[in-house]
C-alpha cells in the first residue's frame, strides 16, 4: 500500500514538472521606440487579441498598440511636444466594435495646468474630445479612468469618466452628446486612483484612495443617488486601484496596501458578493 502511495506521487510530482515545463510564459516587447509604456492598459477584443495604450516619455505621445495576425500594430493617438504632453493616467475599454475609447491627461508646461481628455477610434480614423471636461486652462486634476455602457435603444456607446477635481468626480456623454458631470465625494483630499465600472446606467461603481484616511473607498451609484463606503481602513489601502465587475455585477478591486510600521507594501485582493 505504502509503495503505491509513493509511485502514485512520484506520477504526480512527474505530471505537474511536466506541465509546468510546457506552461511558460511568453514576452513580447509590443514597442521600444523612445521611452515608452508608462501608465500602461490593456482591454481584450473579442477573438482574445490584445488592445494596449501607454504614453511615449521621449515625445509625450499617447500611443495604442493592438495585435493583429502579422503582428504589433502600434498608431500614434495624441501628438504631444515639450509644452503639452498626453497620455498620464491613460485608461482604455473597448466597445461592442472593438474600436478603442481611451480617457487620459493633458498637461500643460510650464503653466502645470492639467485636465482629462476623452478620444475614440471608429471606422473613420481618431476622434478627441479634449474639452470633454477640461477647458484647457485650469487645474482640475487628474488619475482619471474609462468605462463603456452600450444604450442600446440609440445604438450609442456611452463613456463614463472618472477622475480626481477637489474630490472624487465622474463625468459622461449622453445619447443627446452633452457633457454632464458631477463631483460625488467633496473631500479634496480623496479621489486619486480612480477606476470604474459600468454594469448600466443604474449600476456604477468607483473605486478610490482617500489621502487624508489612507483609506480603499467605493462609489456607488444606483439609479437614484451615490453612495460611498470606506471598504479597507488597514494600514495605508488604496492606492494603485483596479476595479472590474464580475458577471453577477460584483465590484472586484486589487490594491496596493501598506501595513502598520511597515516600509514595504503588498499587493491586496478585495471581494463583495452580496451587493
Amino acid at each position: 500500500m505504502k509503495s503505491a502511495i509513493i509511485l502514485r506521487n512520484i506520477i504526480l510530482l512527474f505530471l505537474i514538472c511536466s506541465i509546468s515545463a510546457l506552461c511558460q510564459w511568453n514576452i513580447d516587447v509590443v514597442n521600444n521606440s523612445g521611452n515608452v509604456g508608462l501608465y500602461s492598459s490593456i482591454d481584450f477584443d473579442s477573438t482574445g487579441n490584445p488592445h494596449i495604450v501607454y504614453q511615449n516619455a521621449s515625445s509625450h505621445d499617447l500611443q495604442y498598440s493592438r495585435w493583429d495576425s502579422l503582428g504589433w500594430v502600434v498608431e500614434l493617438v495624441s501628438a504631444g511636444s515639450s509644452s503639452i504632453r498626453y497620455g498620464q493616467y491613460c485608461d482604455i475599454k473597448l466597445d461592442k466594435d472593438g474600436y478603442p475609447h481611451i480617457s487620459y491627461l493633458d498637461s500643460r508646461y510650464p503653466s502645470s495646468a492639467a485636465g482629462p481628455c476623452y478620444s475614440y477610434k471608429n471606422e473613420s480614423g481618431w476622434h478627441h474630445n479634449r474639452d470633454y471636461i477640461w477647458d484647457g486652462v485650469s487645474t482640475i486634476g487628474s488619475y482619471c479612468s474609462i468605462d463603456l455602457y452600450y444604450d442600446i435603444g440609440s445604438d450609442i456607446t456611452i463613456p463614463f469618466i472618472a477622475f480626481q477635481f477637489k474630490g472624487l468626480c465622474m463625468a459622461k456623454k449622453d445619447t443627446s452628446g452633452n457633457i454632464v458631470w458631477e463631483r460625488i465625494d467633496a473631500s479634496s483630499a480623496t479621489g486619486r486612483w480612480t477606476s470604474i465600472g459600468v454594469l448600466n446606467q443604474d449600476n456604477i461603481f468607483i473605486s478610490y484612495y482617500d489621502v487624508n484616511g489612507q483609506d480603499l473607498k467605493l462609489a456607488f451609484y444606483n439609479g437614484i443617488g451615490w453612495t460611498t463606503e470606506i471598504i479597507d481602513t488597514t494600514g495605508n489601502s488604496g492606492m494603485y486601484s483596479s476595479l472590474e465587475l464580475d458577471e453577477n455585477g460584483n465590484p472586484l478591486i486589487t490594491y496596493y496596501q501598506i501595513l502598520p510600521g511597515e516600509t514595504e507594501g503588498r499587493l491586496v485582493y478585495t471581494t463583495w458578493n452580496n451587493r
